[in-house]
């Protein structure tokens, strides 16, 4: 700050420090209060130990699905007897096979349940997961 001769400080010093001072005041602003709810509803969006339970949830009937559809059948075309210097029409024989596998056992529906289990087992690990969180917060707020 510039001061005049007779020692007194200029206004233009004094309008910048005040300046100076109320920008720094306006950004210092108190916390607003959190609520037990919105604690809990923000640890639970911002938690990735969750999303990944959720995920697993996700691949877990996606597996489900896929065990109770039949299993694709398989198409070979083969041909035999190809040597240099033969007619194909006349000289070498052609195949072609499609087989569909067949569940005779049982085994499909045994897979089924295994995968509905895993589906269950999946939902409750991730509401065990998701009611931790709760405490936690809980505990902590």
């Amino acid at each position: 700050m510039k001061t005049k001769r007779n020692g007194s400080v200029s206004k233009f010093g004094i309008l910048l420090v005040m300046l100076l001072f109320t920008d720094a005041f306006s950004l210092c602003r108190a916390q607003s209060k959190l609520s037990l709810q919105d604690a809990v509803t923000r640890a639970l969006g911002s938690r990735a130990s969750l999303n990944a339970e959720a995920e697993r949830i996700t691949s877990a009937q996606g597996r489900e699905k896929q065990s109770a559809l039949i299993p694709n059948p398989t198409f070979e075309f083969e041909n035999q007897n190809l040597r240099p210097g033969q007619t194909y029409t006349r000289d070498v024989d052609t195949y072609a096979f499609l087989t569909q596998p067949l569940d005779i056992l049982g085994k499909r529906k045994q897979r089924i349940n295994s995968a509905a289990k895993e589906v269950s087992s999946a939902q409750a690990q991730y509401e065990l997961a998701r009611r931790e969180v709760m405490q936690s917060v809980k505990h902590s707020y």
